[in-house]
């Protein structure tokens, strides 16, 4: 075990000594919290980057012109219901659902346009979401996540903040 977690410092991956903690509940509780922080954290920091990288590209009309169909309406829908029932309003980029951000990203105008210099390949892009979908459902369904979602989960979120953060430090 020690020797795990030497490999994950030297990789950079550094904060995992819980990843190699004997599982029991109150561990899986744990984890599953800092799993749950950590994506609430990546997901802002995603539409923040989608909605400041668009907004450059497209101007402020990006969402009416450049979302995959019926998505502006999913969230103006998803808006109107927490308003009603007494939420803030925020920004509508946060009423988008995970599986947006990968489709507005790879949606092909965009792609070209604002995502293909921030992320290089596609299918890196494509495959860290659809690596990370199972752990968010598994986290906002309150199921336990293992060792290894949270080592996904890790590896995941830096490769995209990594490219997301060099985009923002050339720009």
């Amino acid at each position: 075990q020690s020797a795990f977690a030497e490999c994950l410092q030297i990789a950079g991956l550094g904060g995992t000594e819980e990843l190699v903690c004997v599982d029991d509940q109150e561990d899986s509780f744990a984890r599953s919290n800092k799993v749950f922080d950590q994506l609430q954290r990546f997901e802002h920091q995603v539409r923040r980057f989608i909605e400041r990288v668009m907004l450059a590209a497209f101007g402020a009309k990006w969402m009416r012109q450049q979302l995959p169909p019926k998505m502006l309406e999913s969230w103006i829908g998803k808006r109107n219901k927490a308003v009603k029932a007494g939420h803030a309003e925020v920004p509508l980029i946060d009423y988008a659902a995970f599986s947006d951000y990968k489709a507005t990203i790879e949606r092909n105008d965009n792609w070209e346009a604002v995502f293909k210099p921030v992320f290089g390949r596609q299918e890196d892009v494509r495959e860290s979401f659809q690596r990370l979908f199972p752990v968010r459902i598994a986290t906002m369904h309150a199921r336990f996540i293992t060792a290894d979602d949270e080592l996904l989960l890790v590896v995941e979120t830096k490769r995209v903040l990594r490219a997301i953060f060099s985009q923002q430090t050339t720009t």
